[in-house]
């Protein structure tokens, strides 16, 4: 009878045994300097409310404007697409130049839960009215280089990416 409760027990602390941590990855969200941005409201000098119903934005332009930051990833034309405002914008474009190996390059998997947070307009150059949007997006994604030791790698991840697009608003 002892031997059986041990080795049930025992059985018991194989399967509440710590799992390799690599197995389950917890998404934690980043906080961001866009909370209390005034991008975030509408602007008082287009006449619309604070809090006014966001302009719907095609699904497809956001998908194309994902994957043409992801195109350029890891090259020199990152900071193109890196706002003034990008917290850490040096240090970012910094550890791409130094750490990413040259034949690295990123594939996106899938493009899921879009969303507008919030948009404002403001004037353009040309006078006409600019929608300024900030759409959060949830990006799987590939890295697939070449490490010297082991060959061929790929790293898999999952993040939330903000994007501010500025778009020309239908008159």
């Amino acid at each position: 009878m002892k031997k059986i409760i041990l080795m049930l027990v025992a059985g018991l602390m194989l399967v509440a045994s710590p799992v390799d941590a690599r197995e389950f990855r917890e998404k934690r969200a980043i906080k961001t300097p866009f909370e209390n941005d005034s991008v975030l409201q509408a602007d008082d000098k287009s006449g619309g409310p604070v809090g006014a119903p966001t302009v719907s934005l095609d699904q497809e332009f956001i998908r194309k404007a994902i994957e043409k930051l992801m195109a350029n990833w890891g090259t020199g034309d990152i900071e193109n697409y890196l706002g003034e405002r990008f917290p850490n914008r040096s240090e970012l474009i910094s550890a791409l130049n130094n750490h990413v190996p040259f034949d690295a390059r990123i594939e996106v998997k899938s493009i899921r839960a879009i969303k507008v947070i919030g948009q404002k307009t403001k004037q353009g150059d040309d006078g006409r009215p600019l929608l300024v949007s900030v759409v959060s997006a949830e990006v799987e994604t590939d890295v697939h280089y070449q490490d010297a030791r082991i060959g061929n790698t790929r790293l898999r991840g999952s993040g939330e990416y903000l994007f501010e697009l500025t778009t020309r608003q239908k008159s």
